[in-house]
């Protein structure tokens, strides 16, 4: 489910905001307690959704926290700290802009769960929560949908959906089908990756996949994946 599902679900509007507040907790506990070297890939998956999933529903939670953990190692706050104690102006090393792409399987994983996220979307018929996902937006604003390029993909979403389908009763989000080995990454170039991941239904036949394009450079200009959508189809095709 996403976050709004699940509130819906259980009827939980009153506690939506202390919900996400623990939400964003349990994030911080894994990202900042948690040696990354004795972080399996399913916790580094489980780390990167509840970021995922907090950046969709309020950004400005994620931001604060960043902010505070980049003030607490920023040379400003070193250099408080090494007066007190000694009094004397130590050199200060500039920090250097972080590149999101460098741990291979962080980035991967951040990617998968951003994919996923379009893919339960998409499953349901939200096309356009599917798209703003990737263009981390909480909506597509509606002078951006009514553009000739939004139309297309629109149309070309609402067809595989269809065909998929009239094939396979459901399209299964279980532990199973987020296992890595559904997940293919091929790389075009340095700057270009290509994610097949292939649709796991309930059925067993996960004959169908969907395609995106990841831009590398752009990521790191943005310290956020860059994913576009190419397609949904039947494997082979």
């Amino acid at each position: 489910m996403t976050f709004d599902d699940y509130i819906y679900e259980y009827d939980l509007q009153r506690a939506e905001g202390l919900l996400l507040r623990h939400l964003s907790n349990v994030h911080k506990v894994l990202a900042q307690t948690v040696p990354d070297s004795f972080k399996t890939f399913e916790v580094m998956e489980m780390e990167q959704y509840f970021k995922t999933m907090i950046r969709q529903v309020d950004s400005s939670l994620l931001e604060e926290w960043e902010k505070m953990r980049k003030l607490s190692l920023s040379p400003v706050s070193q250099v408080a700290q090494t007066i007190d104690k000694t009094g004397a102006l130590p050199e200060i090393e500039i920090e250097k802009e972080e590149d999101i792409t460098e741990d291979h399987k962080k980035f991967l994983s951040d990617i998968r769960n951003i994919i996923f996220v379009f893919l339960r979307n998409w499953s349901v018929g939200n096309d356009r929560k599917a798209i703003a996902s990737l263009e981390s937006l909480n909506d597509i604003p509606d002078e951006l949908w009514e553009t000739e390029q939004y139309k297309n993909m629109y149309e070309e979403l609402r067809k595989s959906r269809d065909d998929y389908f009239k094939e396979h009763s459901r399209l299964s989000f279980e532990p199973e089908a987020r296992n890595i080995r559904h997940t293919v990454v091929s790389k075009k170039d340095e700057n270009v990756w290509i994610i097949q991941q292939t649709l796991v239904d309930i059925d067993g036949f996960n004959d169908w996949f969907a395609e995106f394009v990841v831009d590398i450079e752009k990521s790191k200009k943005v310290q956020k994946p860059v994913i576009k959508f190419s397609k949904i189809s039947p494997i082979g095709k």
